[in-house]
């Protein structure tokens, strides 16, 4: 279980969208299963752009070269021994088990690429992959992605144990370049594109130098982290800024 401590760093943007979710179908084991995803163990969930054309969202240019995704290996920390997956639970009863308000403040950019005294695993490659408890698959897309653009994203998430889209989810961003250099805020929001899908427009977020940046979504942050079965969850992305 990975515990918050206090930040040392500069804090990127952040905006919380804090959604009500529903299950909107079952699979036909009776599990309840977000559209468009699978509950079983390889449960993926599948965001996508409306195209791959830039998006202009009137605020900054559009890309003539979108950037994106950062090929690697793919992460192996929610393999089990066995080599099949680990599943955390995730229970609303455990979002403030003192009945109190979450006791950690914004994360800032110094848990970046495996610092072993931060509380983040390591930053994935790719569009998909578990988050740092295991909790949730998130998968990821996005246009408009260059310097000084204004690029969104599109964000699903379920749970691991599940394959449902969490209820009620929340969706903080946090991008820097490194440690010493966050995003500009430009006052992102989460939306769900239709309800109980847990698919989130996300943005605008706009990476102001070229380079190889950390994206991390933050989930539902107004949760306290003390339980394992918290739901509160973060995983980070390398994204490739032209």
């Amino acid at each position: 279980m990975l515990h918050l401590s206090p930040r040392r760093a500069a804090v990127a943007l952040s905006a919380v969208a804090a959604v009500a979710l529903a299950v909107a179908c079952s699979d036909e084991t009776g599990t309840s299963v977000a559209p468009g995803y699978t509950s079983d163990a390889g449960t993926t969930p599948s965001p996508q752009p409306t195209s791959d054309a830039a998006v202009d969202t009137g605020a900054g240019p559009v890309c003539t070269t979108s950037g994106g995704q950062v090929s690697g290996a793919a992460s192996t920390r929610c393999v089990a021994a066995d080599g099949g997956k680990t599943k955390q639970e995730v229970s609303e009863a455990s979002c403030h088990p003192d009945g109190g308000a979450a006791d950690h403040a914004p994360d800032a950019a110094d848990a970046a690429n495996d610092d072993p005294a931060s509380d983040y695993g390591d930053t994935l490659y790719g569009t998909e992959g578990d988050d740092d408890d295991c909790k949730y698959h998130v998968k990821w897309s996005a246009t408009n992605v260059c310097t000084g653009a204004d690029a969104t994203f599109k964000v699903g998430i379920v749970t691991t144990e599940t394959g449902a889209a969490p209820l009620p989810t929340g969706i903080r961003v946090e991008a820097y370049l490194d440690e010493t250099h966050p995003a500009p805020n430009t006052n992102v929001t989460a939306k769900e594109d239709a309800t109980g899908t847990g698919i989130y427009t996300v943005g605008p977020v706009k990476f102001d130098k070229p380079g190889r940046w950390t994206v991390r979504f933050h989930f539902r942050e107004e949760c306290s982290d003390a339980l394992e079965s918290s739901p509160h969850g973060h995983a980070a992305f390398f994204v490739d800024v032209p």
